[in-house]
């Protein structure tokens, strides 16, 4: 049965291929040729008709500037969505900084959240793992 949608993931994938270039003022054709792949393949990803191969989703991430995991589930959203928005803007410019600013950065975020991760467990009540103060659950 042509046209026929293989499986929901393949159909969210090609939504997600499709609104990346649509929003990006990019053709079916111009996405095409950046992934390297035929226009018309790129239109069956995007009806959902058929499953990019693996080497092939990597090569459309790279274009979108995304993982395949958000190609497969669209978790970007969900994750950047919970990010108190107060960090949420400096942390997505870092992308915008050399490697080694993000690295230094990533190492005094972790250094200090490892520092508080510490104070907590020596606050805990070892036989209830409870810190006081706290609510259960």
């Amino acid at each position: 049965m042509p046209g026929a949608i293989i499986n929901p993931i393949a159909a969210e994938i090609g939504k997600r291929i499709r609104a990346y270039h649509e929003q990006h003022g990019l053709s079916q054709k111009q996405m095409a040729e950046l992934a390297g792949i035929a226009p018309s393949t790129l239109c069956k990803y995007e009806k959902g008709q058929e499953m990019p191969s693996a080497p092939t989703l990597a090569r459309i991430a790279a274009v979108m500037d995304c993982t395949m995991d958000y190609l497969y589930h669209g978790r970007v959203e969900e994750i950047v969505g919970r990010i108190d928005p107060l960090l949420r803007a400096p942390f997505l410019e870092l992308q915008n900084f050399s490697e080694e600013t993000r690295r230094a950065v990533h190492e005094s975020a972790y250094a200090h959240m490892s520092r508080e991760i510490m104070q907590k467990r020596a606050r805990r009540n070892p036989d209830t793992g409870i810190i006081p103060g706290t609510p259960k659950g």
